[in-house]
C-alpha cells in the first residue's frame, strides 16, 4: 500500500508544501494567547483504531505545541483549500 503518493506521478514528486502557515494572537505584553496553524491535507480517520475515532496528525500537533506552549494557550488546526475545491454548477 502506498501512503501519500501524489496522483499526479512524478510531476510532483517532491515535497509541494513542506512548511506550515501559523497564526499567532498576542497579548499587549507580548505572551502568546492561540497559535493557529493550517496545512493543505486533511486528516484521515479509521474506525478500526482501538479508540474508535482518532484526531490523525493535526490531534497530535495540536497535542505537541500545547506540551510545548503550555495550557495557557490555545493550539488550533484549520485545513487548508485542497486541490479538489470545485464550486457547484
Amino acid at each position: 500500500m502506498v501512503v501519500g503518493k501524489n496522483r499526479y506521478g512524478d510531476a510532483f514528486s517532491q515535497d509541494i508544501v513542506p512548511w506550515v502557515n501559523v497564526l499567532e494572537a498576542r497579548r499587549k505584553d507580548g505572551g502568546k494567547v492561540a497559535v493557529l496553524f493550517e496545512h493543505p491535507a486533511h486528516p484521515v480517520f479509521t474506525l478500526e483504531a482501538p479508540e474508535g475515532l482518532t484526531a490523525d496528525f493535526p490531534g497530535y500537533a495540536v497535542q505537541r505545541l500545547q506540551e510545548a506552549l503550555g495550557d495557557e494557550v490555545v493550539a488550533m488546526f484549520v485545513r487548508a483549500a485542497l486541490e479538489i475545491q470545485t464550486p457547484s454548477r
